[in-house]
């Protein structure tokens, strides 16, 4: 959700969720207790109404005159209801904040650094000491793409170091290839590309991501290749059907991260 937050267009104002709002209560609608609009707020999130629920908390915290535990929970409401911006105003500081809190935080704010378009500050933020468990391999993922959007290619080309996490270190992987790809580094996308492949692919994702490069390339017919050899083993993947039909119908090739990878 961070990742996808970021990626907003700079300057742009953050919009919640579409969805149907809620109004105060009847007997709240002229409460501006601190109380009041934090029953309010609860209401609204049980509902499922976020942006409204984040409106409420915020101002229950504001009233209450900065109340850690208010301030925490309008920043996680916040947070539910997609606006970034809202909550690292809110993010938790001071000693009554918890340490998962301040580590969100650090995260959070790095994370809206990033889509004001403050790259170079925002790769700072993310490999900074403050970046922690559980949070810290998200902020490593993050800040190639910071440092690429700061035009730092040498930080946007270095592997993060995420030991211990196979998944997340998947994840940086086949980002490096893709940065690659994005800084016109073509024959280390490929070599990068090419060794993805050559582990493991259960879930298909590097053979999607590899195969859309080569499209991208003007390659086709090593994409349709590559596309029928997956699914060789793997007949029902929905996703490689579609790959291998838009080759045979030379479709458009999609554009560089135009489609967010699977889970392996």
């Amino acid at each position: 959700m961070l990742a996808a937050c970021a990626t907003r267009t700079p300057g742009a104002a953050t919009t919640p969720p579409a969805g149907p709002t809620i109004a105060p209560p009847p007997a709240l609608a002229a409460d501006t207790s601190p109380f009041g609009l934090f029953l309010a707020g609860r209401t609204a999130r049980d509902e499922g109404h976020l942006g409204a629920a984040a409106d409420f908390l915020s101002r229950a915290a504001e009233a209450e005159g900065g109340s850690a535990y208010l301030r925490a929970d309008a920043f996680h409401a916040a947070l539910e209801a997609g606006d970034v911006a809202g909550a690292t105003a809110l993010i938790p500081q001071g000693a009554d904040a918890s340490p998962a809190d301040v580590r969100l935080g650090a995260l959070v704010r790095g994370v809206e650094v990033f889509a004001e378009g403050d790259g170079k500050r925002a790769y700072a933020i993310f490999v900074s000491p403050d970046q922690a468990f559980p949070f810290r391999a998200a902020a490593l993922l993050l800040a190639p793409y910071a440092a690429a959007g700061a035009g730092d290619a040498a930080h946007a080309l270095e592997r993060p170091a995420l030991g211990g996490e196979p998944l997340a270190q998947f994840s940086g992987d086949l980002d490096q290839a893709e940065l690659s790809e994005r800084l016109g580094r073509l024959k280390e996308a490929e070599a990068e590309y090419q060794s993805l492949l050559r582990q493991s692919d259960p879930g298909g994702v590097t053979t999607l991501a590899y195969g859309a490069y080569l499209e991208r390339r003007g390659k086709a017919g090593e994409a349709k290749a590559l596309y029928q050899a997956a699914l060789a083993r793997n007949l029902d993947d929905a996703d490689l059907v579609a790959a291998l039909g838009r080759v045979h119908d030379h479709g458009r090739a999609p554009a560089l991260g135009s489609k967010a990878p699977r889970a392996p």
